[in-house]
């Protein structure tokens, strides 16, 4: 199996806050809530959808990248670290999580630019 690369990733940050999960888009300052870790990436996917949507309908490509503050960055390094020097030690209910959401595919993007068009 060869490895998969893909060009565009954004760096995610997950963490608990007041009792919920909250998933980080670092690059982009974007979040998403949940209670559990998966409701809360599937609320981040659809908000990145719609900021590059509605970026793209406005044609201001600048409204897409917002950092979020360089304590989350720094954040997600020490995570990452952590996570790679005990590759194998999983907790059941883990602190932090880490990892990468890929941009979304230029089809889904024109999808919702049509929707915003549409009003």
């Amino acid at each position: 199996m060869s490895p998969q690369f893909c060009e565009s990733i954004f760096s995610v940050l997950g963490y608990h806050e007041d009792g919920e999960w909250v998933a980080l888009a670092l690059e982009l300052d974007l979040r998403g809530y949940g209670a559990t870790w998966e409701e809360a990436l599937d609320e981040l996917t659809d908000c990145i959808v719609m900021q590059i949507s509605f970026a793209e309908y406005k044609n201001q490509p600048e409204m897409i990248m917002h950092p979020a503050d360089s304590t989350y960055f720094a954040l997600f390094a020490q995570v990452k670290n952590d996570r790679m020097r005990n590759l194998y030690a999983r907790n059941a209910e883990p602190e932090y999580q880490t990892g990468g959401l890929q941009a979304p595919p230029a089809h889904v993007i024109a999808e919702h630019k049509k929707a915003f068009a549409r009003g």
